[in-house]
């Protein structure tokens, strides 16, 4: 009775230890035909081809969806077609986009019950494919961000490409608006999304001119509405956190900062903002507002949801002129795992051992006082 209980238990935990140590692939989209996808840009559409999926290698899919995405992210559904179906044409894509195609299938309600899944993936994207070529249109949202000698630029890219990838930006920067020259060429990764540029080495107090051109491999695209940014001296912070390493919640920071005697009756507002990204990004959250007349000291709580993001202090100058300090990379850590790192799977594992052995070592121990 014994060996039959510890058996039945150390089976169970094999059994369990056994899945979670390698979990099963998804047998499905093992047994999926990979199908290969291709694109063609016709007069006025796209023609997508794949090959036919075998009715034996079907795998309960009944039909195939159809996706596109102008980013290669953030794909968007084109169209839901029957699984004997081996073409599309796809007359909705914008001209001038470069775009990214993919194919996935749609399992019958029976497989979606005993697999758990919505779609397979049948096949790759068909590879980036446009419908025309031209220069794309100019950088949007052109902002500059002044501090002590230097301006940081930022800008979206272009919402159409032209239909080719934008591979670098021109920049260009004048003293007056009439007389821009160019200065630096950035280099564009796709995947990287390089759209900002740092202009070091300028004199404070004067007003610099910008504007910025997409270049794709057809030809530069038209400037950019200008930006004027007037570099100012910034406070110097510096930052320390207060409260333990282990709160998770929040963490509470000390923050102080400077700036010279000599800017510093021209001052009349510090402002310290928590940006998720690099300013001048949309959406920054202010923290403290400060006059410029009290300490240079203050206490910072940042709780959820400011769960990342670049502290800067502003420092706001008479006549609406303003400065950045340089940035400091505020993070709440995220909360560490249970203390079984695997959490609930591993008292899943641990606890029908701990019973298993528990009961067999009661039922010994009867037995050896019986006797």
């Amino acid at each position: 009775m014994i060996l039959v209980i510890f058996s039945v238990s150390t089976l169970a935990v094999v059994a369990i230890l056994m899945n979670d140590e390698n979990p099963p692939a998804n047998d499905l989209q093992a047994q999926v035909p990979q199908i290969s996808l291709n694109a063609s840009a016709q007069t006025d559409h796209i023609q997508l081809t794949w090959n036919r999926i075998s009715k034996d290698n079907e795998i309960g899919l009944i039909r195939f969806k159809i996706y596109r995405a102008y980013d290669g992210q953030d794909f968007i559904l084109v169209a839901s077609v029957d699984l004997n179906q081996t073409s599309y044409a796809d007359h909705s894509v914008a001209r001038y986009r470069t775009c990214l195609y993919r194919v996935e299938a749609v399992q019958s309600q029976e497989f979606l019950e005993s697999r758990g899944s919505n779609f397979v993936n049948v096949g790759n994207d068909s590879g980036f494919i446009s419908l025309g070529t031209r220069a794309s249109d100019p950088p949007r949202d052109l902002v500059g961000r002044p501090s002590d000698g230097k301006v940081a630029l930022s800008w979206n890219l272009p919402l159409v490409d032209g239909g080719h990838w934008i591979t670098s930006f021109s920049i260009y920067r004048g003293t007056s608006p009439d007389n821009l020259c160019f200065i630096r060429n950035t280099t564009m990764d796709p995947d990287e999304f390089v759209n900002d540029f740092y202009d070091e080495g300028l004199t404070n107090n004067v007003t610099y001119f910008y504007a910025v051109r997409a270049d794709n491999s057809i030809r530069e695209s038209n400037r950019s509405d200008m930006a004027s940014v007037t570099p100012l001296p910034g406070p110097q912070i510096s930052i320390s956190r207060l409260s333990p390493e282990t709160e998770y919640d929040h963490q509470l920071l000390r923050v102080d900062w400077n700036i010279s005697k000599e800017q510093l009756p021209l001052v009349t507002t510090f402002k310290l903002y928590l940006f998720q990204g690099a300013p001048p990004e949309p959406g920054p959250h202010l923290i403290g507002v400060y006059n410029s007349s009290l300490a240079s000291s203050f206490l910072v709580d940042l709780k959820s949801p400011h769960q990342s993001g670049i502290l800067y202090m502003v420092v706001e100058y008479q006549g609406q002129n303003i400065s950045y300090s340089d940035p400091f990379p505020a993070a709440i850590s995220a909360p560490v795992d249970a203390p079984i790192g695997g959490g609930w799977s591993d008292l899943l594992i641990l606890v029908p051992l701990f019973v298993g052995v528990l009961v067999a070592a009661i039922i010994l121990m009867r037995s050896l006082i019986a006797r």
